[in-house]
């Protein structure tokens, strides 16, 4: 829903809809907000990659702009609101960074109800409710102490989600990072509940989309570019994780 002051609409990418575009850079006119209740989504902002899964709120400042180079399976709410609907705006002046914030058990499913209230509150137009139930939200976050995350974390995914580079083996990641293969891991692992070889993974398969959809190449082309270099494989994988082979993918997406 829409008003000149708030904005929010649900979000259902969840698995077997239309298969999810990258999200370009994005500009928002006022504060953004991304609440998750299922999926996973990555956020790019000023170089550094942000990975939100459920139960995660994120704040993005007004002006900044963002990409969202992966999503799978998210469901949730997102929109924005300006700073004058609070009863006190003073308090967001520190949102100079995007801030992200864990609810877990409980309380992500009372944040979750929330956001679902003001949903039913925008379409009412009930600019009271909206303004007291954001100044709850906000009150259950710490903005000055912004994205916490890990900094090797986010550089993998940095490199890993690259708009032009072929996926890398998970060692020559390790590399680029300076740590470990098994360091590698086990920070990757603790930080988004993946391996470093399923990220991979998800890269080859996003990128071999991006191509199928976007580009004319043979499959084997397509294959190599995602790091597969042998077609059959390559067809394989792809078709355990979408379903279909990468011929029908590109029959369905490009001509319907």
């Amino acid at each position: 829903m829409n008003t000149q002051s708030f904005y929010i609409q649900r979000l259902d990418v969840r698995r077997g809809n239309h298969a999810p575009q990258d999200v370009p850079d994005t500009t928002l006119p006022a504060i953004g907000f991304v609440y998750l209740t299922e999926g996973e989504m990555l956020f790019e902002d000023k170089g550094e990659s942000i990975l939100c899964s459920p139960g995660h709120l994120m704040l993005i400042p007004p002006g900044r702009t963002f990409s969202i180079p992966y999503y799978d399976g998210c469901k949730g709410y997102r929109g924005y609101f300006v700073e004058s609907i609070l009863p006190d705006p003073m308090s967001l002046h520190v949102l100079n960074n995007v801030c992200i914030k864990a609810f877990w058990f409980d309380y992500a499913v009372f944040v979750g109800e929330l956001f679902n209230m003001l949903t039913a509150a925008a379409q009412a137009g009930n600019m009271r409710f909206i303004s007291k139930g954001i100044d709850l939200l906000l009150s259950m976050v710490n903005i000055r102490g912004g994205w916490t995350g890990s900094p090797l974390v986010s550089s993998f995914m940095k490199h890993l989600f690259d708009k032009e580079d072929t996926p890398l083996t998970p060692g020559e990641y390790a590399a680029k990072n300076n740590v470990s293969l098994n360091w590698l891991n086990r920070n990757v692992k603790a930080g988004t509940g993946k391996s470093v070889g399923d990220w991979i993974g998800i890269a080859r398969i996003r990128m071999a989309k991006k191509l199928l959809r976007d580009t004319d190449l043979p499959i084997i082309d397509v294959a190599s570019r995602a790091g597969l270099s042998d077609q059959a494989y390559f067809t394989r994988f792809f078709k355990r994780s979408c379903g279909m082979t990468p011929s029908a993918f590109r029959k369905l997406y490009r001509h319907g």
